[in-house]
């Protein structure tokens, strides 16, 4: 009888079982957000330390050529930009190389000045060749092709942010880059009209940002610690993007999806529709995780919480609020406005 009673008691009741059950789901969504922002943690982390890769890598280039690379080479949203010349610096010059050999425009290390391969002048020499003439050198137009073609579609991991939510390629199979440079603010243009998306209508010398956009045909527009007036601590160099207006997981063939190459196949004259795939804006309409208006295909933005990270020139990264104060943010985009700040 006592062995009967002891056995009937075993088990669990079903309203016993039910209420395990609800403790441990419970239990679960108690600690699904902790585990969350641990991962989250974890590629911003990945994310900073990229950022200070590419940080390393443009003062590479500056002790080897005086300055820091164009943000792009003429004023088309297919050239080649800033990204390509910092590949020797990041692990890639194989890459770097396939481009070299098969004509794309580089820098002469003599002199800083960008090479014409085909006939050996240079930008910012007596007849120098017009960019407009050389598009098989400078854009990805007329370089995609054989062993370029591949080259463009390899998947490059320093310039990708494990947070991110883009495809890894564009709609042509070009490789994403997550990391844009910084062309500084609008105020500085000379255009009444603020045709900041017009084509070539603002030139690199009205620019005050590090890396500068649509340059002058015959002019390569790279900046140097000595032009960064406001000191390189205070000014940013490159920062974050990820969707914006008419760049999204689905819409991949517009001219602004952020590729390394720099220009895409999508991209035209590059007033900022269609150049912001190379450099991007920090100003009171082009503020952080803007996703409306054609401005946010010109803004910073990222897929952490709050804000973005950014390389400054010092080579620091530091992550900015969404919220930051307008006038600070276009103050740290610009190199040379009078404007020192402190870094909130």
């Amino acid at each position: 009888m006592r062995n009967r009673s002891l056995s009937s008691r075993l088990g669990f009741t079903l309203i016993e079982l039910l209420v395990v059950i609800a403790i441990i789901a419970i239990l679960i969504a108690l600690l699904l957000p902790a585990v969350q922002q641990a991962r989250e943690a974890a590629r911003r982390t990945e994310c900073k330390n990229k950022l200070k890769q590419l940080g390393v890598a443009l003062h590479n280039h500056h002790d080897v050529y005086g300055q820091f690379p164009p943000g792009s080479l003429d004023d088309d949203g297919r050239t080649l930009g800033w990204p390509v010349y910092l590949l020797p610096y990041m692990e890639q010059g194989n890459i770097h190389q396939v481009l070299v050999d098969n004509g794309a425009w580089f820098y002469n290390k003599a002199n800083g000045r960008l090479k014409a391969l085909d006939d050996g002048r240079e930008f910012g020499v007596g007849g120098a060749p017009n960019a407009d003439g050389h598009n098989a050198h400078l854009t990805v137009n007329g370089l995609d092709s054989g062993v370029v073609a591949s080259a463009f579609d390899t998947q490059l991991t320093p310039f990708v942010c494990p947070s991110d939510v883009l495809p890894l390629v564009d709609n042509d199979g070009y490789g994403k880059n997550n990391y844009i440079g910084c062309a500084g603010s609008t105020r500085n243009h000379n255009d009444p009209a603020n045709d900041w998306d017009d084509c070539a209508d603002v030139k690199p010398n009205e620019q005050d940002g590090v890396l500068r956009y649509s340059n002058d045909n015959n002019i390569a527009n790279g900046c140097a610690f000595r032009d960064m007036s406001d000191g390189s601590s205070n000014t940013i160099a490159i920062g974050e993007v990820s969707i914006s207006a008419n760049v999204s997981e689905t819409n991949t063939s517009d001219g602004a999806f952020p590729v390394w190459t720099g220009g895409n196949r999508n991209g035209g004259c590059n007033g900022w529709r269609t150049g912001g795939n190379t450099t991007r804006l920090t100003d009171d309409d082009f503020f952080i995780n803007r996703l409306t208006g054609a401005q946010s295909n010109a803004s910073f933005g990222s897929q952490h919480p709050g804000g973005a990270q950014f390389c400054f020139g010092d080579g620091s990264v530091h992550f900015l609020s969404e919220n930051i104060d307008l006038n600070t943010y276009r103050w740290l985009g610009a190199r040379n406005d009078g404007q020192v700040v402190e870094i909130p």
